[in-house]
């Protein structure tokens, strides 16, 4: 795929579809005579462009003045015209059925969420960890669990150098082990995993409900929000509810955004039957399409768990809907934040193509997702300089706290976050543990460039067509 220039955290608001735009309008369109050296073809999607640039882009006001009938490279001429420190987000591809297709958890996949460290501070050599295993995939069937490490991938050991190239690959042979007193121990048997063409990832990776300290509490973790498993989500809810749950740890350690109607569903389900029609989020546009401008509001449900607190267990990787949810909420109800601050991205944007409404007539397959909004909630207080900041700081750490909690998956109690919210609810306090000390001893780095190399569409949120000729 040419276009892989995609940046790190991607938010696209939503209540559901994907906005998917026509062409340019005929009196916009190329005479290429007009034009030497630049083909007719890419002449046309330099047009399509510049024209939804134009038009839609947030700081619409502030981009560079380029004649797009000079720029030979549509991917270069698009990354021009963007907002720079401001605008991470805004992104072009070539293949808009992929985009199209990741949108509702459909990818190549082997089924795992990994976590990359060095092995040692200074030292190039890479141990990967697994977070989690999609239910129904690859990673699953081959007996893959969170808190399984390797270090050997085809025989090769695995280096910042080799990491995304051997991870790419179809068909791995991974080399398990385990650190025992600063060094590597093999385990046997090697496992062998091969990536699914068309993995379809169920985001729901775990929901159990603990009874501690006298109460019922539900504990969901989701990992994308993907419209089309709502029915899903709402099942789920409906279990805690005839439960009687008490209080929910939602876990978004590892969600990096999807649709934000699946957001919406969800504050829905956790607050109260009160808040239906209060105002969740506002969606600010630029000046030419103030008309968009509107407020998102809570939806009814019928299993409102109607709590007056909320734990969320978040990570700096907790980025785009995932924290709609929290910073939507918390001006209605008591969200505690347990872990890190989240990745910060409050700007949504929205995907266009050429012609989807006949695509059959598409001219081309590229697609832009420019930033075309700003989201703020009811009490207009999000500092959009930083991540939400955590109440109590935890370290998602996989290569200590598999030290701390011995492989304990998630949903079970002795899982290092789920421990130590349990500690917060009985106590007010997390658990005053060694983890520290360990990992001081281990010297290990996260390896988070080499995360994002295998995760171009982290962060993504998608927003419903708004009404009008956008």
């Amino acid at each position: 795929m040419k276009a892989t220039k995609y940046i790190n955290i991607i938010f696209l608001l939503s209540t559901g579809i994907i906005l998917i735009l026509s062409s340019c309008k005929k009196d916009d369109e190329i005479n290429p005579g007009n034009i030497e050296k630049i083909p007719s073809d890419i002449l046309n999607i330099n047009q399509f462009i510049s024209h939804y640039m134009n038009l839609g882009y947030f700081w619409n006001n502030e981009m560079p003045d380029i004649d797009y009938k000079t720029e030979p490279d549509p991917e270069k001429y698009f990354y021009k015209l963007l907002k720079k420190p401001d605008d991470r987000w805004s992104f072009i591809t070539d293949n808009i059925t992929e985009l199209e297709n990741y949108l509702q958890g459909i990818t190549k996949s082997k089924g795992y969420s990994i976590a990359p460290y060095y092995f040692k501070e200074g030292s190039s050599q890479v141990v990967v960890f697994i977070q989690f295993v999609y239910r129904d995939s690859p990673a699953e069937q081959a007996g893959l669990k969170r808190g399984d490490m390797f270090y050997k991938i085809n025989g090769q050991t695995i280096t910042d150098i080799n990491y995304q190239q051997l991870l790419s690959l179809d068909d791995l042979t991974l080399t398990m082990g385990q650190i025992i007193d600063g060094n590597i121990v093999k385990l046997e048997p090697e496992v062998s995993i091969s990536a699914v063409e068309k993995f379809s990832s169920h985001p729901i990776l775990s929901t159990s409900i603990i009874e501690a300290s006298g109460l019922k509490i539900g504990y969901l973790a989701y990992g994308s929000f993907i419209n089309n498993f709502d029915t899903a989500l709402v099942n789920t809810f409906s279990r805690f509810h005839e439960a009687g749950i008490d209080e929910l740890i939602l876990d978004l350690r590892y969600n990096g955004g999807g649709h934000v109607g699946s957001a919406v569903t969800l504050a829905s389900l956790i607050g109260s039957a009160d808040l239906a029609d209060e105002t969740f989020i506002f969606e600010r546009w630029n000046s030419n399409l103030s008309s968009f401008n509107d407020a998102i509001k809570f939806e009814e449900q019928d299993f409102n768990l109607g709590l007056n607190r909320l734990f969320v267990l978040t990570t700096d990787r907790t980025a785009s809907a995932s924290e709609m949810v929290i910073y939507g909420l918390e001006p209605y109800i008591d969200v505690i934040q347990v872990g890190e601050n989240t990745y910060g991205k409050y700007y949504g944007s929205v995907i266009i193509s050429d012609n989807n409404q006949r695509p059959q007539m598409r001219r081309h397959n590229w697609a832009i997702q420019p930033i075309v909004f700003r989201a703020e909630n009811i009490n207009n207080n999000i500092n959009y300089q930083q991540g939400l900041p955590s109440t109590f700081e935890l370290d998602d750490d996989m290569y200590a706290v598999h030290l701390f909690d011995e492989g304990a998956q998630l949903g079970e109690i002795e899982e290092f976050f789920i421990a130590n919210v349990l500690s917060i609810i009985e106590t007010g306090s997390p658990i005053l543990s060694d983890t520290e000390l360990k990992r001081s001893d281990l010297r290990s780095s996260k390896a988070d460039k080499l995360k994002d190399m295998l995760s171009p569409y982290h962060g993504i949120m998608v927003t419903e067509r708004p009404s009008g000729d956008f």
